[in-house]
C-alpha cells in the first residue's frame, strides 16, 4: 500500500455508516479528513479511538487490511485482519484473524482466528479458535477450540475442545473435551499415542508429559 492514506467524512457518509462511528469520526476528526502517514499511524488506528470501526472501514474499502513484514529482531504490530511476518527474535502482534509466521526466538501474540507460525524457541499465544504451529522447543498457549501443534520438547496448552499434537517429550494441558496426541519415533516409524481429557484418568488442564522408551510410550502427569 501506499501511504499516506486519506479518508473523508463525505466518503465515510456515501457509505450509510452507524451513527456511533459517524459520530466518533466527527468528535476526534472535526475538520472531516483524516490522514494515515505511515503504517505506524495506520497500526494506531486499530488502539485508537475508532479502533470499534475500524473492521467496517476494510470491509467498505476505505482502508486497506495491514501486511507488515520486518527482518531479524523486528516488532510489528497489526489490526484486525492483518498479515505479519518477522524474521529471527521479531515480535509479532495481531489482531483478530491475523496471520502471524515468525522466525526463531520470536514472540508471537493473535487475537481469535488467529493463524500463527513460528520458528524454534518461538512463544505464540494465540486467542480462541486459533492454530498455533511452532517449532521444537516452543511455547504456544491457545483458547478453546484451538489446534497447537509442536514440536519435540514443545509446551502445549489450549482450552476447552481443543486438539494438541506435540512431539516426544512435549507437555500438554487441555482443557474439557481435549484430544492429547504425541507424535513419536518408535525407532522403525512414527507413530501417534492419542489420549482424551476426561477418560483414562487424564484430567483436564492438568500438565502430561509422553515419552518413548524401552520400547513403550508412557504418558505421565507432570509434577512440581
Amino acid at each position: 500500500m501506499t501511504y499516506p492514506l486519506t479518508i473523508t467524512r463525505d466518503a465515510i457518509v456515501a457509505l450509510d455508516p452507524c451513527e456511533d462511528g459517524l459520530a466518533a469520526f466527527d468528535k476526534h476528526y472535526p475538520d472531516g479528513v483524516l490522514v494515515v502517514a505511515d503504517v505506524y499511524a495506520h497500526m494506531a488506528l486499530y488502539a485508537g479511538p475508532l479502533g470499534q470501526h475500524i473492521g467496517w472501514a476494510e470491509v467498505n474499502q476505505l482502508l486497506p487490511p495491514v501486511r507488515a513484514t520486518g527482518g531479524d529482531y523486528s516488532t510489528l504490530t497489526g489490526g484486525h485482519r492483518s498479515t505479519l511476518t518477522g524474521g529471527d527474535c521479531s515480535t509479532l502482534t495481531g489482531g483478530y484473524r491475523s496471520t502471524l509466521t515468525g522466525g526463531g526466538h520470536s514472540t508471537l501474540t493473535g487475537g481469535d482466528c488467529s493463524t500463527l507460525t513460528g520458528g524454534y524457541r518461538s512463544t505464540l499465544t494465540g486467542g480462541d479458535y486459533s492454530t498455533l504451529t511452532g517449532g521444537d522447543y516452543s511455547t504456544l498457549t491457545g483458547g478453546h477450540r484451538s489446534t497447537l501443534t509442536g514440536g519435540g520438547h514443545s509446551t502445549l496448552t489450549g482450552g476447552d475442545y481443543s486438539t494438541l499434537t506435540g512431539g516426544s517429550d512435549s507437555t500438554l494441558t487441555g482443557g474439557d473435551y481435549s484430544t492429547l496426541t504425541w507424535h513419536y519415533l518408535d525407532g522403525k516409524r512414527y507413530r501417534l499415542h492419542t489420549v482424551y481429557t476426561g477418560e483414562d484418568g487424564i484430567e483436564p488442564n492438568t500438565p502430561y508429559i509422553g515419552r518413548f522408551a524401552d520400547g513403550t510410550f508412557t504418558v505421565s502427569e507432570v509434577t512440581a
